[in-house]
């Protein structure tokens, strides 16, 4: 009963709650002086820390690779060259991040800026983000091919989700290793519109919005404006009391 609703209520309640703080901060960040130009610091900092972000978004591509493009993946794998070769990008990928991590944890307990509901989100944040790399290090180092048996298990759990049907019944048979790697992701999207690098993201997002909309915006108000010109017209108070277009 607890796998089951690990599995198969928690991811909802997650989305639910990483939607919801999205756009609860929002709403209160928009109004604040430089919200549009909130930026990233720590990529403004020496290039050794630019070598573990480049990793991290290895890693990234790599997961969301095997989520939405399982059979390419499959075809990838196909060569044990390509494999070795994913697998070794990936795991060494994934080393360097967890290392680059460890610091960070160390200059947040150094630091203790920000209210305590941020400071107390972050320090979760963090937690789950150690358990998730650790346990996903020794799930890769442990249970290899993951990046195969991955798209045949995981991916058709996603997707399950995505179409409200949870089956459970692909990752309840994992060892508690995979789960727990699976748990901490969704902990992760939980916490983090609570956290201090939340608006950073939340400001990106905005950007992206109104350059994307900018074109779409003026049409849109253009056919407000005609459409309460015409109600205007239309409007049967205007006949009977013409003194109220004043």
């Amino acid at each position: 009963m607890t796998t089951d609703i690990l599995f198969s209520w928690c991811p909802y309640a997650a989305t639910a709650l990483l939607a919801v703080g999205f756009g609860v901060r929002y709403m209160q960040l928009r109004n604040q002086p430089g919200f549009g130009t909130l930026n990233i610091a720590s990529w403004n900092e020496p290039r050794r820390r630019r070598l573990l972000q480049y990793c991290l978004l290895l890693l990234v591509i790599g997961h969301l690779s095997e989520l939405l493009f399982p059979r390419q993946v499959i075809v990838w794998n196909a060569s044990p060259l390509r494999l070795y070769l994913l697998e070794g990008v990936l795991f060494v990928s994934g080393v360097s991040v967890f290392i680059g991590f460890l610091w960070e944890i160390v200059r947040h307990l150094d630091h203790s800026d920000g209210s305590v509901v941020t400071q107390g989100a972050d320090t979760m944040f963090l937690a789950l983000l150690f358990v998730g790399f650790l346990s996903g290090l020794f799930t890769a180092a442990a249970y290899r091919w993951a990046s195969s048996w991955t798209v045949v298990t995981l991916t058709p759990y996603v997707l399950s989700l995505v179409h409200a049907a949870p089956n459970i019944a692909y990752v309840i048979e994992m060892p508690s290793l995979i789960r727990l790697h699976v748990f901490c992701a969704f902990g992760c999207m939980a916490v983090f519109p609570l956290t201090s690098i939340a608006p950073v993201f939340i400001a990106a997002f905005h950007r992206s919005g109104a350059v994307v909309l900018r074109p779409i915006a003026g049409i849109v108000q253009n056919k407000i404006t005609r459409i309460e010109n015409q109600l205007r017209a239309r409007n049967p108070m205007l006949w009977r009391w013409p003194e109220e277009e004043d």
